[in-house]
């Protein structure tokens, strides 16, 4: 199970954040990943870029350590209170996020 969340034109890095988790329920191990690309988007104002260029990599590797440790606790609560999946159930079949040629190509060569 997952998610993704990409960036929209005009934002100061191009790129794409994608969330997923998986539960073996044989032996209730969780494994959370988060794999994301990037690249600088065209910023125009030099203090915009100075700021990007300063904070932009320490922000997103802030975002990574948090999100993983947000997760931890959650699994550990879940556990704690001795919480059971329900049943797996078939869901919606998956599909592309874009249907533009440029951003489907970016997803084959991420591996999406």
């Amino acid at each position: 199970m997952g998610y993704n969340y990409r960036t929209l034109e005009g934002h100061f890095e191009r790129g794409q954040i994608d969330f997923t988790i998986h539960k073996n329920l044989t032996t209730g191990r969780v494994r959370f990943h988060i794999h994301a690309f990037s690249q600088t988007g065209r910023i125009s104002n030099p203090f915009y870029w100075l700021g990007f260029k300063l904070f932009g990599r320490r922000l997103q590797r802030k975002f990574s350590t948090e999100s993983l440790k947000r997760m931890q606790a959650q699994v550990t609560e879940v556990l704690r209170k001795g919480w059971r999946a329900p049943a797996a159930q078939a869901g919606p079949p998956v599909q592309a996020v874009s249907s533009q040629p440029s951003a489907q190509e970016q997803l084959r060569k991420a591996g999406g």
